[in-house]
């Protein structure tokens, strides 16, 4: 999630100003997947990723209307053709074990 820093504004009586050190976006996380649905029997969410998701990550899992979410990702098995792997990229869907999960969730995970 991005957002750029802000200044109190002009109406401050000391220090007003614009702050302005970069016009680049900061961000801590970026979003590498969402839920599209969840498997109860299999205890698996079924997500379409994103961005690069490597085996062995750990996520945060934002719900809607849900509380948030952190797990590692231990397994991730694509749906087409169906096979293990070490990484996902952007397109892939895939099965990861996970506790259950709302649809529309999304994933993310901390920038390095």
């Amino acid at each position: 999630m991005s957002h750029r820093p802000y200044w109190a504004g002009f109406f401050a009586p000391t220090d007003a100003g614009i702050y302005r050190p970069s016009s680049a976006y900061i961000q801590t996380h970026e979003v590498v997947g969402v839920v599209e649905s969840y498997d109860e029997e299999r205890k698996e969410a079924l997500v379409g990723v994103r961005n690069r998701l490597p085996l062995g990550a750990e996520v945060e899992i934002l719900q809607p209307r849900g509380p948030l979410v952190t797990t590692v990702v231990s397994r991730l098995v694509q749906v087409e053709p169906e096979e293990e792997l070490q990484a996902a990229h952007a397109n892939f869907k895939v099965r990861i074990p996970m506790e259950r999960v709302k649809p529309y969730s999304m994933l993310r995970m901390k920038k390095e």
